[in-house]
């Protein structure tokens, strides 16, 4: 009897793309172990304050904003501002498509 074939995780409706791609890669491997990985790219660099980098983190933990401004002190519409930079830097609409951009250019692990 086979095992029965894992659930890759469905498009966001709202921008019609995977949720996290890096996940959904990583899932890849792990159905067929023979996807081998080329080399690792080197990380494409981002101008992301400590902070921006910090509230990517939460994001990609899938945080709310609410929950992040709680977690890091700070207003709600900080936490907003902070966001919109992070989308303008990273040239995305979303904090899906941030967190799969992220992951693309190693700026979080």
């Amino acid at each position: 009897m086979s095992q029965p074939q894992p659930r890759i995780p469905d498009k966001c409706k709202r921008c019609q793309s995977f949720p996290r791609l890096a996940e959904a890669l990583l899932f890849q491997r792990e159905i067929d172990p023979t996807v081998q990985s080329e080399e690792p790219d080197p990380p494409i660099r981002c101008n992301l304050t400590s902070k921006e980098r910090e509230v990517l983190r939460l994001l990609s933990e899938g945080e709310t904003q609410n929950a992040i401004a709680s977690n890091l002190g700070c207003s709600l519409s900080n936490i907003k501002r902070y966001c919109h930079s992070i989308y303008e830097k990273l040239e995305v609409t979303c904090a899906r498509h941030a967190v799969s951009e992220s992951y693309k250019r190693k700026l979080i692990q």
